[in-house]
């Protein structure tokens, strides 16, 4: 069964609002990656002080894996001897180097740990480089990325969270037709083929109100012309591919995946085709993704095609 934590983070999240922002305390029930990555998004969109953060147990692994230096920047002296072999520390996914660092990282640990011919494992790297690039693109510099692997329970479990739009938000800026709660944007968004940046593209003719990040201008008449979208964001070019191959991944190799946009959570346990759904009582103003991939369970790839099409659309 999975056991990302995500409920036990949003608590602790819901607790410190509720307590007027004082200090957020965390006992020592939490260390997962999905856990780790909840609460470095928060305190990282809430702008929450070095000060008024406390872990009440042992942080020589949060110390490890990054968590003080990523979000205060505070220096630290440790050889990093089993990164990217049974561990990929939190990295805060602001830029596109650090996002490729962290998708290379990742999949050098699903390469060393998988027992699976690398051949379907390309599938999952794929998967994990599209995930990271659409966090650095819409979770306006407060998405976490980190990963581990459990030699015990023989799996590999990681994490991507943001604090972007959500899906539901960013289905309706695109005026998806149908998308009513969170929950169908979730079930949107992770059926194949669907993709909020191709719909907009498919009824826009590309002439929008975005300008050159570097542009200025005073003209009353020239603000109101229409601009080309030129913007670093478009630097992604990934087609909404990623979801609906992450859930088929998951259910082929028995692994769990939850997905969390808004006030609903997709819980897919032990490669169930069962996409269970249900609230919670914390939303999340954007998205969590947790998953846990067995690493002596082989998969088959579930198309050639998708593949081809995926590898594609990478190397445009």
């Amino acid at each position: 069964m999975g056991n990302f934590k995500f409920k036990v983070a949003l608590n602790y999240c819901k607790e410190y609002e509720e307590k007027s922002k004082q200090t957020l305390n965390l006992f020592n029930d939490f260390i997962t990656p999905s856990f780790i990555a909840t609460i470095a998004a928060f305190v990282k969109s809430h702008n929450i002080k070095r000060s008024n953060f406390t872990y009440h147990g042992d942080d020589s692994y949060l110390t490890t894996i990054g968590f003080y230096n990523e979000i205060w920047n505070e220096p630290f002296d440790l050889n990093r001897h089993k990164n990217g072999d049974s561990y990929s520390p939190l990295i805060l996914l602001d830029d596109p180097n650090k996002t490729d660092s962290a998708t290379s990282t990742i999949n050098k640990c699903i390469r060393n740990k998988l027992k699976n011919d690398s051949s379907h494992v390309n599938e999952l790297y794929e998967v994990i480089g599209e995930l990271h690039d659409n966090v650095w693109s819409h979770g306006q510099g407060l998405g976490f990325s980190i990963a581990q692997y459990y030699p015990t329970r023989n799996i590999i479990e990681f994490a991507i969270v943001d604090c972007g739009k959500g899906f539901l938000r960013e289905l309706n800026s695109a005026n998806v037709p149908g998308i009513n709660n969170h929950e169908d944007a979730i079930k949107w968004c992770i059926k194949r083929g669907n993709s909020s940046k191709k719909y907009k593209e498919e009824f826009d003719d590309g002439w929008g109100q975005w300008v050159p990040e570097d542009i200025t201008y005073s003209s009353n008449a020239f603000a109101q012309a229409k601009i080309p979208q030129v913007s670093s964001r478009d630097e992604n070019h990934h087609e909404g591919l990623g979801l609906a191959k992450l859930v088929d991944l998951v259910k082929n190799t028995k692994g769990n995946l939850q997905i969390i946009s808004g006030d609903t959570i997709l819980d897919i346990q032990n490669g169930s085709d069962e996409e269970k759904y249900c609230r919670i009582s914390y939303p999340w103003n954007g998205v969590i993704i947790g998953c846990s991939i067995p690493t002596n369970i082989g998969y088959t790839s579930t198309s050639n095609k998708d593949f081809d099409d995926l590898l594609s659309l990478m190397t445009k």
